[in-house]
């Protein structure tokens, strides 16, 4: 085998281009899709903003670099394969060159040579092309000792060469020039660059960022604290007092206090506010007495109760911390469903809906809608304490609601109706426990819980759901692979949500969360427990497609001994406050003596004829397993 470069460039150049494209083309598609990501207008309006540089990338970024210059880079190379002439390499075909068939004799070969040797031989031809029709004559001679003899002619078909086989030639994707001692210092100065320096680099950042954050994103130490502190008896306090001493905050020179004296006025402030409104007190912390800590707490409760900050500087903090404390509990909520804790997962999912509409603890779920503050709500609880929640509210006569909110004027008072409605209210239909192919439920059987969940508003129609076979779906709002759902639906969107993530999302309703800066969509989980042993049934399933009727269908083990179990079945929202639902089941096991007799199916096989082969050996079997001592009597009638 030879080797040979690309003298021509063209191999080397198409190494390239191929290299480019399959790097800048993706690379480009997701720069365009992120803008347009990016540029969704939010639908709820926003009392807190951050600044429009923590929202938008800079126009020049090192992506955009790169796909500039691999575009002009492809130009060039296209440029470059389009106008390089290649040389056509054609094997050398005698039969070709004398004209004949594959299958000609040697008359006809021998023939086809004379006239052709009249017609190309350079004493029979014109001066001017003498030289052309020597070397014509020269392939026609060769072609013809090649087709006349008998040895030649059989390498030839067998090899495709008279001289046999013959040495293959490779060409390196190379251009010769790059490999020329004068360059070669240059080039293996890149390869050092390459992968003595940059891979190293790059392979090492990985691991660092791989050792140093867990896949959710959090820092191992971070949850290291959380494992460490966290309890089953863990309070809603206790968490946010937990979040604080995160390491995502004592890491970050942002979160340093600056000013002492401007968080200890913001601390006053939120601490008459607390006492005011829950009637707790606020402190600083003294298992995290850190300055850091301190001051996440002060932005936390401001945010929670709504306290205002003062300045754009402290206000583009608060935001971010409240923002980075809904991604930890994240960290949090798995704990708890590692050691399947029931009201622990609770807590963690009602502080995320806490953080996302800016209401604290046991706090009126009115103070959702806006315009509406916590004297209105005092003022609606005397007059009319059953309409304390908003779908109470919503469902009284139009007058009588007009009545409670008297002292809204009309543009407020049809804002906050308008939110009325857009907040999502579920409604669960037909929750069943069975087994399949069975009629009834045994013990260690497996048990499947199929529920149908409705979602009733006016940007969410109903549309019927028929339960299907089980799916995973991919939660779209953190495109985490490691985070997903059981569905049952045949189309559940995650071929749709790989090709287009904002497309799924687009069906799903958006919260309404003024005083949460980014835009959010409404999830959902589903767990079923037991809450006097504060244990799950199976871990909690986060729906994050329901936009109108979804059929949930999970399976887990039943009990090992026969009884009635009662479960209670939670759905709770990750986002609004107030819209979670609560429905007490019941399933009986069964001793397994009571299931239905099943008879055995018969066994259709015929036993084999005893003069063929399956008898005689099925005999010898026999006369093996003890029937050999017995006479046969055949040969007893003889003798």
């Amino acid at each position: 085998m030879k080797y040979t470069f690309d003298e021509s460039g063209v191999g080397f150049n198409y190494y390239l281009l191929s290299f480019l494209v399959l790097t800048v083309v993706p690379t480009t598609l997701s720069q365009l899709f992120a803008r347009v990501s990016r540029n969704n207008a939010p639908k709820t309006k926003k009392h807190y903003t951050l600044k429009q540089r923590l929202d938008q990338k800079p126009l020049v970024t090192k992506k955009l670099l790169f796909i500039v210059v691999g575009w002009a880079a492809i130009a060039y190379l296209v440029n470059q394969v389009l106008n390089t002439p290649v040389e056509p390499s054609t094997a050398w075909d005698p039969f070709d060159i004398l004209g004949v068939s594959t299958g000609a004799t040697p008359g006809e070969i021998k023939k086809q040579y004379r006239r052709l040797s009249l017609q190309w031989h350079p004493d029979k031809v014109d001066p001017e092309v003498q030289e052309e029709a020597g070397d014509k004559y020269i392939q026609i001679t060769k072609a013809y000792k090649v087709l006349t003899n008998d040895d030649a002619r059989e390498m030839y078909e067998k090899y495709g060469h008279p001289d046999g086989r013959q040495t293959y030639e490779m060409i390196i994707a190379l251009p010769h020039w790059l490999v020329e001692s004068h360059t070669s210092p240059f080039v293996l100065a890149v390869y050092g660059l390459l992968f003595g320096l940059l891979m190293p680099m790059f392979v090492g950042r990985w691991w660092y960022r791989s050792m140093r954050l867990t896949k959710d994103g959090i820092y191992n130490k971070t949850m290291g604290l959380f494992f460490k502190e966290l309890k089953e008896g863990a309070t809603v306090p206790d968490i946010l007092e937990l979040l604080t001493a995160s390491t995502e905050y004592t890491l970050n020179p942002g979160y340093q206090p600056e000013d002492d004296k401007t968080i200890a006025k913001l601390a006053e402030r939120v601490k008459e506010e607390v006492e005011r409104v829950s009637g707790e007190a606020f402190l600083r912390s003294e298992k995290y007495p850190s300055d850091v800590a301190y001051k996440v707490k002060v932005l936390l409760y401001a945010h929670l109760y709504r306290v205002d900050v003062g300045e754009d500087r402290l206000r583009e903090q608060q935001q971010i911390v409240v923002i980075k404390a809904l991604h930890l509990m994240v960290g949090i909520q798995h704990i708890f469903e590692a050691y399947s804790w029931l009201q622990p997962t609770f807590y963690a999912i009602e502080i995320a809906q806490m953080l996302v509409q800016a209401v604290p603890q046991y706090d009126s779920p009115l103070l959702q809608l806006p315009h509406i503050n916590r004297d209105v709500v005092e003022e609606v609880s005397f007059r009319k304490p059953m309409a304390a929640s908003i779908f109470k509210l919503l469902d009284l006569e139009k007058s009588e609601r007009r009545r409670l909110l008297h002292c809204l004027p009309a543009d407020q008072y049809d804002e906050a109706v308008s939110v009325m409605n857009m907040v999502p209210r579920i409604f669960l239909q037909n929750p069943t426990f069975k087994v399949i192919g069975d009629s009834i439920i045994t013990p260690r059987a497996i048990i499947t819980f199929t529920v149908d969940i409705t979602l009733n508003g006016v940007n969410a129609p109903i549309t019927p759901v028929t339960p299907k076979a089980p799916k995973m779906l991919v939660d779209a709002d953190r495109m985490d692979l490691n985070d997903v759902e059981l569905s049952d639906s045949k189309d559940d969107g995650v071929d749709r949500l790989m090709a287009n993530p904002q497309a799924l999302l687009a069906k799903v309703p958006e919260v309404y969360a003024p005083y949460y800066s980014l835009n959010k969509h409404s999830f959902w989980w589903l767990i079923l427990g037991d809450p006097k042993s504060n244990r799950f049934t199976l871990s909690p399933i986060r729906i994050t497609d329901l936009s109108s009727s979804k059929a949930i269908k999970v399976q887990f083990q039943a009990p090992n001994s026969p009884g009635t179990y009662a479960l209670t079945m939670f759905l709770k929202s990750d986002s609004y406050v107030g819209c979670d639902l609560r429905q007490k089941l019941e399933f009986v096991v069964h001793d397994a003596s009571e299931l239905p007799y099943e008879s055995e199916p018969e066994d259709d096989i015929s036993e084999p004829e005893a003069d063929s082969l399956a008898g005689q050996m099925a005999q010898m079997r026999n006369q093996q397993a003890g029937g050999g001592n017995q006479p046969d009597e055949d040969t007893s009638d003889d003798e």
